[in-house]
């Protein structure tokens, strides 16, 4: 469906980084960490303290895959749900296109490709996010906070995080409840989120210890570590009371209008007692609206499509019937008639109802054609059908056509064959059951 569609592009491109581990030792050793100042800079110099390709720790690197590691950098690692950053890092002409960013204990990874130039130990470098993609992860992450607050308001402060995914194109919540979600809980849960959205409200985040916080109210992952000094974001921060208010390492927005409008596309089970939320919020919920609008359209127009077909082919059938029951009323008994583009089983019960029919004896039979393809049905009345059944009349018919079958009862049986207009199909089975009746 539209959804599914839309959501299958967007993991395509959420899975165009490459994986770098195979770049990576087991071990690095560097006293200094990386200083981290992306919440602050979108770009910034550093100085390149360790490069490393296939494994190994080098010099200096002239091309393909390789990772680089700075004494400080503005790329968001990967953590708390929120992807790493992607941009590039340049040295005068030289580029190194970073794909991805993770951490390995206190360093900071970039990984990624030299597209120009020559990088070495110690050159000073500019580093700069893509600001965009960026941008909408703080987005996505914020509205992931508002979202866990509005299912505690709606379904209970039992709903804790159980995992989550802030990409720059959607975002995945998984959290705690023991049953499926009704629509006037999702839209109930959407009405909260984005009314908050709308307030216009500060996100603020503070540096306090992290007993502090949790005294404070800060909600915190069960099992997570947590350094002594932890970063609290508070939604809401100028009324009395914040609306959310979590312990948290993302990037975040500054109001929460930067949002967009919010919707939640896609709720189902992630495992027992743990539910999934997918969705989508901005310019992506723009985009998934009018593509689920367009696959809608797609939809209606070919059910339009079909329900036309059946009332052609309805019209049809019933031509054919009314055209096999006059020839029985003018005294025919041997009746051939070839229709197309028709669903054999749809003429089955024509068949039937028109071998009813015969006063007496009688015999029927109905070439399908599709394509190159031919099906026969073959009725025959059951007095009639002791000297000729309906078996060997549609054996017949399928041995003229270079086909096979045959099988069925004495008084009804089916085959096919292989269509081709050198053969003139009715006169040759009309010719049988003259020969075939008569004698």
């Amino acid at each position: 469906d539209g959804y599914e569609s839309f959501m299958d592009q967007q993991r395509k491109r959420a899975k165009e980084s490459s994986s770098f581990d195979s770049l990576l030792p087991s071990s690095i050793n560097l006293d200094q960490k990386t200083n981290f100042i992306g919440y602050q800079q979108d770009s910034s110099e550093a100085q390149i303290r360790l490069i490393f390709k296939d494994g190994i720790e080098v010099e200096k690197v002239d091309s393909g895959e390789c990772i680089f590691i700075t004494d400080k950098t503005p790329f968001y690692a990967e953590s708390g749900g929120q992807i790493g950053d992607v941009g590039n890092i340049r040295c005068g002409e030289s580029n190194f296109k970073v794909t991805d960013t993770q951490k390995k204990e206190n360093l900071i990874i970039h990984y990624g490709m030299v597209s120009d130039g020559v990088f070495k130990i110690a050159d000073v470098v500019e580093l700069e996010i893509d600001v965009n993609r960026r941008s909408s992860c703080r987005s996505y992450h914020s509205a992931t906070h508002i979202l866990h607050q509005a299912l505690r308001d709606t379904l209970g402060d039992h709903v804790t995080q159980k995992g989550s995914l802030v990409s720059y194109d959607r975002l995945r919540f998984d959290f705690s409840h023991h049953k499926g979600l009704s629509e006037d809980e999702i839209k109930n849960i959407e009405g909260i989120v984005n009314n908050i959205i709308n307030s216009n409200l500060n996100v603020e985040t503070k540096l306090m210890k992290s007993e502090d916080a949790i005294n404070l109210g800060a909600l915190a992952l069960f099992g997570e570590k947590y350094d002594d000094e932890v970063r609290v974001l508070s939604i809401g921060a100028n009324n009395s009371a914040s609306y959310s208010l979590e312990l948290c390492g993302g990037t975040h927005v500054e109001k929460t209008s930067e949002i967009g409008n919010f919707k939640i596309i896609s709720e189902s089970s992630a495992a027992s007692g743990i539910r999934r939320i997918e969705a989508l919020r901005g310019n992506d919920l723009i985009s998934y609206n009018e593509t689920r609008s367009k696959q809608i359209e797609n939809d209606l127009e070919k059910n339009k499509i079909i329900e036309d077909t059946k009332k052609i082919n309805l019209e049809i059938i019933q031509k054919l019937s009314q055209s096999i029951q006059e020839r029985i009323k003018d005294g025919e008994t041997l009746i051939v008639e070839t229709c197309n583009n028709l669903k054999p089983k749809d003429l089955r019960s024509v068949v039937d109802q028109c071998k009813s029919q015969f006063l007496k004896d009688g015999v029927i039979v109905v070439g399908v054609i599709n394509d190159e393809k031919i099906s026969f049905l073959v009725g025959v009345t059951n007095e009639l059908s002791n000297n000729l059944s309906a078996s060997e009349i549609a054996l017949y018919a399928a041995k003229i056509t270079n086909g096979r079958g045959g099988g069925g009862r004495k008084d009804f049986a089916q085959s096919g064959g292989t269509y081709s207009e050198e053969i003139n199909i009715k006169e040759t089975l009309q010719k049988f059951l003259k020969e075939n009746v008569s004698s």
